[in-house]
């Protein structure tokens, strides 16, 4: 079971969410996979329950861009949560292999 969510924008948004991801992790003791920004990834990379991380800069080109949700896109995932309600976020989401998705 694989669990995908975003967080590119504040990271304060994540810092709440993350009792709930970790406790998630126990229970379940699925994959995590966390799209985020460099800035957020300083942080969530030292999370032992998060196990890929993958970065997203809104500033990058538009294909460096197609080349993140193409990797996104290539695995199946159980949930997928968007925390930060940004358009790339969104449309992942709305694009990718997800039994159930949610968007905060």
């Amino acid at each position: 079971m694989n669990l995908i969510f975003f967080n590119t924008i504040a990271l304060g948004d994540y810092l709440v969410h993350s009792r709930l991801i970790r406790d998630f992790k126990l229970k379940y003791n699925c994959q995590i996979t966390a799209v985020c920004s460099p800035y957020n990834s300083r942080i969530i990379k030292f999370h032992d329950h998060i196990d890929e991380v993958i970065l997203y800069d809104e500033k990058w080109s538009l294909y460096k861009k197609f080349k993140i949700i193409k990797r996104i896109l290539k695995k199946k995932y159980y949930l997928s949560i968007v925390f930060d309600c940004k358009k790339f976020s969104m449309l992942s989401n709305f694009l990718l292999r997800s039994k159930y998705k949610r968007g905060v």
